[in-house]
């Protein structure tokens, strides 16, 4: 097991957690209530603690499914704490939807991954020699989507 420690910044700060057992993210909690999203309001929200994550891992911030259905997602899409982060975790959330939505104490506000952010050495080469192929398209152009359209 990985360890990530945890330091709360506001009292009510609470430790990320599973819903199952199964489940591969944590979900973070409120640490109070803040005043609610308007409609399509962009804005950081503090989770009211920070971490120290392992080297070579990033801990990446998530929508929570139930919340995106509702139109509040995390506006950049993934968010990423660095290992060599260490101040208050936020998620920047947008609110989507036409509805004003509550930010309330202790509700469940996003998700964290914690994922391998390995080093790389990039190498400069001007042809993949063993690994050549014909496709160039991208965006799509595998088709797929037909059905989507009809």
């Amino acid at each position: 097991m990985t360890v990530v420690k945890f330091k709360r910044l506001k009292n009510d700060a609470i430790v990320p957690s599973k819903s199952t057992k199964g489940a591969a993210c944590y979900d973070c909690y409120l640490p109070e209530t803040y005043p609610p999203l308007e409609p399509r309001e962009i804005r950081i929200v503090d989770l009211g603690f920070s971490v120290e994550v392992p080297v070579n891992y990033e801990l990446q911030v998530r929508a929570r499914s139930g919340l995106a259905s509702k139109g509040i997602i995390v506006a950049n899409g993934v968010g990423c704490v660095d290992s060599d982060y260490r101040g208050s975790v936020g998620v920047i959330l947008w609110n989507s939807s036409g509805a004003i939505q509550p930010l309330n104490r202790g509700d469940r506000i996003c998700q964290v991954k914690l994922a391998l952010a390995p080093e790389i050495d990039w190498v400069v080469v001007d042809g993949f020699e063993d690994r050549e192929t014909e496709r160039e398209g991208g965006f799509g152009s595998t088709g797929g989507h037909d059905s989507i359209n009809k």
